[in-house]
């Protein structure tokens, strides 16, 4: 099991056993847990060594169902709440509505595009607000709303105004944003409203919906200036990830060879001899292994912490002397 396709096969089979990823899922609101595997690959993984123990995966796919972006949502209270691995994000979750429908909510994050697509409402989403993928362009013809977190510090609607005018331009119909209603809260988004509904065929949810998208308004473009930013003062610590070429430093202790956009070599942290399956992704800079029961990935210093057994500290420290 030494791919992708067959690592997330593994997370979805593990997803239809496990007990506490399961109950997760339902206080979010889901209570057909198979819908979710079957119809998105929803998985979750338990293997204590894997980059996601701990982590309900949601995998997207490009337009050929190639695995090119994993993306995971703690369910045992860890830190961080998210997890990241693969390529550059160039494409939605569940990327492939938009070429079946005409009318699309844009929403953040897969939770969010779940719960609508639940109720059968098309439903695309993006990784937060600053993810919007390169290839939006596939958006033009469409009439799309977006329907983005409701928070007190307005970083929602911030969001939402900022992608309408990304999307402006290249879209022929029409562009709205809805708001959702925070009722005195800090924040409300899509999923809080879904997992609140606690009828069996969320009606209510879906009622409240219907509302809300009714109430959405028509983004009108407002060319703003550029915004200056202040000079902050740049520290080792903070900018260790724009210092160092994961692809350098891996490649004394990997051999790598280019696979289409990848880098690919044999895994040093198990037994591997016939596929490698130890991926590293120049442009996140992050790595990641797909081979059976090994699953180790991370950054840079997360692959000199497992090589050397370092703190953080002594991994920062080790790339300042030798690199």
């Amino acid at each position: 099991m030494n791919n992708p396709l067959s690592k997330i096969n593994s997370y979805k089979k593990e997803l239809y056993k496990n007990k506490e990823a399961r109950d997760y899922l339902r206080t979010r609101g889901f209570e057909d847990i198979d819908f979710l595997i079957e119809e998105f690959s929803v998985g979750c993984c338990s293997d204590s060594g894997d980059f996601y123990c701990g982590y309900i995966t949601f995998p997207i796919f490009d337009l050929d169902n190639n695995p090119v972006y994993m993306t995971g949502r703690n369910f045992k209270n860890l830190e961080p709440s998210h997890k990241h691995i693969g390529s550059s994000i160039n494409y939605f979750f569940n990327h492939n509505d938009i070429f079946y429908e005409d009318d699309l909510i844009l929403v953040e994050g897969c939770l969010d595009a779940l719960s609508l697509l639940y109720i059968g409402l098309p439903s695309i989403g993006i990784l937060g607000v600053n993810n919007l993928p390169e290839n939006y362009i596939d958006l033009k013809d469409k009439n799309i709303i977006i329907l983005f977190d409701s928070d007190k510090n307005e970083a929602g609607r911030i969001g939402a105004e900022k992608i309408a005018d990304m999307l402006y331009s290249t879209i022929t119909r029409s562009v709205k944003i809805a708001k959702i209603p925070r009722h005195n809260k800090d924040k409300m988004d899509v999923n809080m409203l879904f997992s609140a509904d606690k009828t069996k065929d969320k009606t209510e949810f879906e009622d409240k919906i219907y509302r809300i998208l009714d109430n959405a308004k028509e983004h009108v473009f407002v060319s703003r200036p550029p915004t200056i930013k202040k000079k902050t003062h740049r520290t080792y610590t903070d900018n260790w990830k724009n210092d160092y070429d994961i692809v350098k430093i891996i490649n004394d202790y990997v051999s790598l060879e280019s696979e289409g956009n990848l880098l690919r070599g044999f895994c040093p942290f198990h037994n591997e001899s016939n596929s490698p399956s130890f991926t590293v992704y120049e442009d996140t800079q992050s790595f990641y292994c797909w081979g059976a029961g090994c699953g180790v990935g991370g950054t840079i210093i997360d692959f000199l912490i497992l090589q050397y057994d370092f703190s953080f500290k002594k991994a920062l420290e080790f790339l300042r002397i030798n690199y």
